[in-house]
């Protein structure tokens, strides 16, 4: 029997109706890509030829592609990483599935999970038949983690994988690397593996140094000072590269070896497209390009932000003290006695305006529906929608 109930078809179902009802789409707050009217693609160069779209690369023929990544990391960040500690996925839900079973594989069986998280994972851990423990963040204290309390848990509970998703997902609220530090010392006195799934990081809206966007050293180093760990991100989601994404995967040697021997034979292959991108985005010649789309994607999200907030202020509705990335999360009260499901499918036929519930990422507050906002779409729908659903009855 399935623990984790995640789809949304009836909403999609819903939405369909909605169209053929009204002859227009519905304004779709929680849509998972930007709005490519404001997105510009840096130059990358994409081979059409048929002959170089006949080419593919399995994971273990990268190694090339990995060097050229390990001395991109070394220059820019005066670090070394082994190449023997990272690999190349086709995209993030790949490698997290490559990730959790080599887990499973390795003897690992008790997972503490941070929620809310992606939906993929819980469905996987399910497949996987991992036990689950869950740790609710929530809106109300910010989402903050209480480090005794992980830890009383982790003994109580025998834990021995921690994840948490990186922003806490849908809240554009980064995990401070101090206290990812605390957590690898538990992780490490407790024979616990760290896992981040930081595949939405490395977008903060206030940022020091641009190379940052790059590549997140520092939340790197943190997760990795676990003796066991796992780390999944991925550059292609914040520069919108749909149809050529691909990730970088960091691991402890002995999770490393599995992941890759796993991958030949659950994932194969990537397109020559997708690793014809690699050594163009880890170069110095694109640097500016992508810190620059990423930079003017982060001023973005952060002046929709304050919008919406400002279009909140006053109302029984709150929104995540957002700081990061391309989402937000919003609680309105949820006085009807239905589920979240039905709730959002009764917001779209009085509004117009769709929503993901997100209790599908495991979140819950007590009389409250919550959904994450794109912070990237057009100025003009986050407007109405917003203030339609500010309006709600």
């Amino acid at each position: 029997m399935r623990r984790y109930q995640t789809s949304i078809k009836s909403l999609m179902q819903a939405r369909t109706a909605y169209c053929k009802k009204n002859g227009v789409e519905p304004i779709f707050l929680s849509d998972w890509d930007s709005d490519y009217r404001n997105i510009q693609i840096p130059n990358l160069m994409y081979y059409t030829q048929p002959s170089n779209l006949q080419k593919y690369y399995f994971w273990t023929d990268e190694e090339n592609y990995r060097i050229n990544i390990q001395n991109f990391f070394s220059k820019n960040f005066s670090q070394l990483i082994s190449k023997d500690c990272f690999t190349i996925g086709s995209n993030g839900t790949s490698s997290i599935m490559l990730s959790l079973t080599a887990l499973k594989e390795s003897g690992k069986q008790r997972a503490l999970v941070l929620t809310p998280t992606y939906f993929s994972t819980l469905n996987l851990l399910d497949k996987l038949d991992f036990d689950v423990v869950e740790y609710d963040l929530t809106m109300r204290n910010n989402f903050s983690i209480n480090v005794e309390k992980l830890e009383n848990i982790i003994i109580q509970n025998k834990i021995d994988t921690i994840i948490i998703t990186n922003p806490i997902f849908g809240s554009g609220i980064e995990v401070d690397v101090k206290t990812i530090k605390e957590i690898a010392i538990i992780c490490n006195s407790q024979n616990v593996c760290l896992f981040m799934d930081y595949v939405y990081g490395g977008m903060q809206w206030h940022i020091s140094n641009p190379i940052n966007y790059i590549f997140q050293y520092s939340v790197f180093e943190a997760v990795s000072s676990s003796e066991q760990y796992i780390f999944v991100e991925s550059i292609s989601k914040r520069v919108f590269l749909n149809g050529t994404k691909f990730s970088l995967v960091f691991s402890s040697p002995s999770f490393m070896r599995r992941i890759l021997r796993l991958s030949i034979f659950m994932v194969g292959s990537m397109a020559f497209q997708q690793v014809n991108l690699i050594p163009q985005i880890y170069s110095d010649s694109s640097v500016y390009a992508l810190t620059n789309l990423i930079a003017e994607n982060a001023v973005t999200a952060n002046n929709c932000y304050n919008m919406i907030k400002a279009l909140l202020t006053g109302t029984p509705a709150a929104i995540s003290n957002a700081n990061c990335g391309y989402f937000a999360l919003i609680s309105i009260p949820q006085k009807h006695n239905i589920d979240d499901t039905t709730y959002a499918i009764d917001i779209l036929n009085k509004t117009g305006i769709i929503t993901i519930p997100h209790s599908r990422y495991l979140y819950k507050e007590k009389g409250y529906y919550s959904f994450r906002i794109n912070l990237l779409l057009d100025k003009h729908d986050l407007i109405e929608g917003v203030t339609k659903i500010r309006n709600l009855e």
